[in-house]
């Protein structure tokens, strides 16, 4: 696949006389502002040395409240008791995920080329730290992280071949296709399927519900939580804060005139929390809803802070890319791609946003 590029249909379209062109150059050039994939790499646990098929040993560490009987205590005699140390296994799944770029700098219209400072060169030899390639690297690698996070979220190896997102998915099970998949808690969101928007108010609901399962099994414990969210629904729940602190703390009828006029406590950004536990806004899960059409914009997860792990055969392989010009056939090759897999080691997780209700909802 080459570079595609709307300049000439965009910037070159508007530029009609010498005042117009005055300004179409880099250097004035505005940069949108949109949030950062962030690198999927320094958000989770990462084991290397992973093959598909290698086991995660599993060592239950639940207690056993049915030992320890009676002892008649006119006798010597002690029951027996019997040692029972339970194990579990869970196997890892990695896929790959890959593809080549060739940029063909003669290919470029002279106008794009005289934009970036760039010429047409006789054998296409452009220099790969020129700021036309840092883009076109920047936009590679920023892609690339974003499949990062699509393939360890949203990952489904039962997506059909007939399903536009075929190729995007297929390669291993992500986070969320395994939590509807276990038998953790799962909590749906009926919004989700009727379509229609989320109030502040039952995401605290859905929350609440979400805090109260978690409360009576085993392995909850505040302090090792995490919330994984989706931007989507964590702005609901930061609007709803914040307008929480514009009334008055007398009459939650009345606003008070400085909480509205004061600077918003809770955003996306800082450290909201739910509950005490620490809630993580996930931009990145809304950007492959929207752009794969995959639905279900309100999603969370509550886990332990242990239990996701992601796995790659080697550390240089999540993610490699290389450039290079090949003087064979005067064109720039850009490589790239990554070995990854995801666990979601065991069902100590409330899924919020699940198709399927669990038995214990």
């Amino acid at each position: 696949m080459a570079v595609t590029t709307n300049f000439a249909s965009t910037v070159l379209a508007l530029v009609d006389d010498i005042t117009s062109a005055e300004t179409a150059t880099l250097s004035n050039a505005y940069y949108t502002k949109f949030f950062e994939v962030g690198k999927l790499a320094e958000n989770y646990t990462i084991i290397p040395g992973v093959r598909t098929g290698n086991v995660i040993p599993i060592i239950s560490t639940n207690p056993n409240y049915a030992k320890f009987p009676y002892k008649d205590p006119t006798n010597c005699t002690l029951p027996a008791c019997d040692i029972d140390l339970p194990f579990e296994a869970k196997a890892w799944q990695i896929g790959m995920i890959a593809c080549k770029t060739t940029v063909c700098i003669n290919g470029f219209d002279e106008n794009f080329l005289a934009f970036w400072g760039r010429y047409k060169r006789l054998f296409g030899d452009e220099d790969v730290n020129s700021a036309l390639m840092a883009f076109v690297m920047e936009t590679w690698e920023r892609d690339l992280q974003a499949a990062l996070w699509r393939m360890a979220w949203f990952g489904d190896t039962t997506t059909t071949g007939g399903d536009p997102n075929y190729a995007l998915l297929r390669a291993m099970d992500g986070v969320f296709t395994q939590a509807e998949a276990g038998n953790g808690v799962k909590i749906p969101i009926t919004e989700n399927a009727a379509g229609t928007g989320l109030t502040g108010a039952e995401v605290y609901a859905y929350l609440e519900n979400a805090y109260l399962q978690a409360s009576v099994l085993p392995w909850f414990d505040p302090s090792t939580l995490r919330i994984e969210m989706t931007s989507a629904m964590a702005a609901v729940w930061v609007a709803w804060l914040n307008s929480l602190r514009d009334r008055s703390m007398y009459n939650c009828e009345c606003y008070s005139a400085d909480g509205v006029t004061a600077t918003r406590s809770f955003t996306l950004d800082g450290q909201l929390k739910a509950f005490g536990i620490p809630v993580y806004v996930r931009r990145e899960f809304d950007g492959v809803i929207n752009q794969l059409d995959l639905g279900n914009p309100y999603r969370a997860l509550l886990t332990t802070n242990d239990n996701i792990l992601i796995g790659t055969s080697e550390l240089d392989q999540l993610p490699a890319f290389s450039i290079h010009y090949s003087q064979d056939d005067d064109v720039i090759y850009i490589k790239g791609g990554a070995q990854i897999g995801v666990s979601l080691v065991t069902n100590d997780y409330v899924y919020i946003g699940a198709e399927e209700v669990s038995p214990s909802v």
